[in-house]
């Protein structure tokens, strides 16, 4: 059985395990978090004296996927000698090279890179040399690959060989569900979404729940969590519709799972119509604000004829719900009377003892009778 490196382990294998002068190459599942976890470990690095080995402009971070150029690794070419008889192609330095700092250059997705750039970057991340120039001894190059075996979709190249890949250290790198969960909590994720993972922890990474989805729907990964997280923040604040909710999450975490989590997302907003009536005057003016239009009027109204039918009201309730018909839209005002004549209703005559009891303190012009 292949072991597999947390977030904690592969900062024990980068600091305390591998020197600097061995390759390392890191398998994992597109949207883990990989580029990131590896640049913040790569801060750790000390030196003797206890300061920083890297500096933050000495953390370079290549795509390698989206590298069009050899010239983006070593340099773009120009003649040196011009006027004499000694002319030679010489390569200027590229922007992140330094031969007097050490470096720290995260390659990902290395088995994506065209070709033709493959040589290059392969004597960069073994020799940590560029054509005739050595890097600082103590720069350490660290590669990624998408991990194509998971059920990803992937343009896989280079790396389909022992030979090449004999000369790497391969870790496989799976952060736990934990991880995930202090992460989230560090960055203040929207509460449903840390929820709705703990609740679903299947749900969390690509291809675990393959079975519960179209066989072509797009899977989540963590790195969409946080797009959900953000984009539901942001929905809140400017109160935007359920269904460009619904939409929006379906385009991160693909069609079933967005769904899911919409309909997961609601369900915490619906407070019990007696928690809604039993909240402070600042938390009922909140859930006025920020949650009516989200809960929904009818479900609302509905609610509170639900709750006439077997609660007998305190004062707190009684005025907390005279509160609510003056400051909610005139809409629900007209749902609840609407709800309370209906002919159904108005037959039983412990509702309308009820009712008349909650609009005892309330100004009663408007009412219907029963």
């Amino acid at each position: 059985m292949r072991l597999t490196a947390s977030v904690t382990g592969l900062q024990d294998i980068m600091l305390n395990t591998i020197p600097n002068d061995i390759a390392i190459l890191l398998e994992g599942n597109h949207g883990t978090g990989k580029t990131q976890i590896v640049c913040q470990i790569a801060k750790k690095y000390l030196k003797e004296d206890g300061s920083r080995l890297y500096k933050d402009e000495n953390i370079i971070i290549f795509q390698a996927s989206q590298l069009n150029d050899v010239g983006d690794i070593i340099g773009m070419p120009f003649i040196n000698g011009q006027g004499t008889k000694f002319l030679k192609t010489e390569y200027a330095d590229p922007y992140w090279l330094t031969t007097t700092e050490p470096v720290f250059l995260f390659l990902d997705e290395l088995n994506r890179a065209h070709d033709f750039l493959t040589n290059s970057l392969m004597q960069l991340t073994l020799e940590k040399r560029i054509q005739n120039k050595q890097l600082h001894k103590d720069s350490r190059i660290f590669s990624a690959i998408n991990n194509g075996s998971a059920g990803g979709n992937y343009s896989v190249d280079a790396f389909d060989d022992d030979a090449k890949k004999g000369r790497f250290c391969i870790i496989e790198f799976k952060p736990t569900l934990n991880e995930f969960l202090t992460y989230a909590k560090q960055k203040e994720f929207h509460k449903s979404v840390i929820m709705f993972i703990e609740k679903h922890p299947d749900f969390l990474d690509a291809y675990a729940f393959k079975k519960e989805t179209d066989e072509n729907d797009k899977q989540p990964d963590r790195r969409s969590w946080e797009f959900v997280s953000k984009s539901l923040i942001y929905w809140e604040k400017n109160k935007g519709s359920k269904l460009s909710l619904q939409i929006v999450c379906q385009g991160f975490v693909g069609n079933t799972i967005g769904l899911k989590f919409v309909d997961f997302h609601y369900s915490t907003l619906k407070l019990t119509i007696e928690q809604v009536l039993n909240l402070s005057k600042k938390e009922l003016k909140n859930y006025i604000d920020t949650e009516v239009s989200v809960v929904g009027l009818d479900f609302l109204s509905q609610e509170i004829i639900t709750l006439l039918e077997n609660k007998k009201f305190t004062k707190k309730e009684i005025e907390n719900f005279n509160y609510m018909l003056e400051n909610i839209q005139a809409e629900f005002k007209s749902l609840v009377f609407n709800k309370i004549n209906d002919k159904q209703i108005s037959k039983n005559n412990f509702l309308i003892k009820k009712v008349k009891e909650f609009y005892s303190t309330i100004d009663t012009e408007e009412f219907i009778e029963l």
